[in-house]
């Protein structure tokens, strides 16, 4: 039998706006909720609005300058020493623009880094 542990990190998070007026909060009081209950910290997140959802959206210079280093490390602690499972991963993302990491996560070309249906409209 084989288990498996997802690791994710959330790039976007979308709340409509009528389940946070139910709810009777502001934003800032709603940002202080998902730092409580999951680990959403506030700066690394942009916020934008239209008339029915908030929208946060990890920032780009954040996500572009950190995900390969945090990969470097993280790769080796889920995969101890064989690199073989996540090393065309790093390559691959390492000769893209990081404008295309999250379109190479949609595609599902790479085994260790792709978008999954459990992180999707949770």
């Amino acid at each position: 039998m084989w288990r498996y542990l997802a690791v994710g990190l959330v790039t976007d998070i979308e709340i409509g706006k009528s389940e946070i007026e139910m709810s009777k909060l502001n934003i800032e009081q709603l940002q202080e909720r998902m730092e409580e209950n999951f680990y959403y910290v506030p700066q690394l997140y942009n916020i934008t609005e239209n008339d029915d959802m908030y929208h946060f959206t990890i920032k780009d210079e954040l996500f572009h300058s950190q995900l390969i280093s945090l990969l470097e490390v993280i790769y080796p602690f889920l995969y101890g020493k064989d690199d073989r499972y996540y090393l065309s991963s790093l390559q691959k993302l390492k000769g893209l623009l990081p404008s295309k990491w999250l379109e190479t996560a949609r595609d599902k070309s790479e085994e260790t880094f792709q978008f999954d249906k459990y992180g999707d409209n949770d």
